[in-house]
């Protein structure tokens, strides 16, 4: 069974939120793609707190703690539901719980294949 880095992981569902956010501009999930971002050099995330966000949600443990933490794909969809729901419920957004709705384990491990090309 492969398995993928969390900040690997972490790329995936900036991808999928970046493309979804250009397609529907929607404001939350402008916010949402906002504090993720990620360094252009692809070093680091920009948004320290949703990055935190997003280790945690992995296993409740900061990602310094597990330098070489790795996910299976249903691991990593599972941490990005965890991930969006708790930002959503913070938000009150019903565009990003809309998102999740939409957002099936299909979906993410085409996109899980699409980003491990560009890599």
């Amino acid at each position: 069974m492969h398995k993928f880095t969390s900040k690997f992981l972490y790329k995936v569902i900036f991808s999928i939120i970046d493309k979804y956010f250009f397609k529907m501009h929607l404001d939350d999930i402008g916010i949402l793609a906002s504090d993720m971002a990620i360094a252009e050099d692809e070093s680091s995330a920009l948004g320290r707190a949703a990055w935190h966000e997003w280790t945690e949600g992995s296993d409740g443990k900061r990602e310094e703690e597990l330098p070489n933490k790795t996910l299976t794909i249903q691991e990593g969809y599972d941490v990005a539901i965890r991930f969006l729901s708790a930002y959503a419920d913070r938000l009150e957004s019903r565009d990003i719980k809309e998102f999740i709705d939409q957002l099936t384990f299909e979906k993410w491990e085409a996109a899980v294949k699409e980003v491990a090309k560009k890599e």
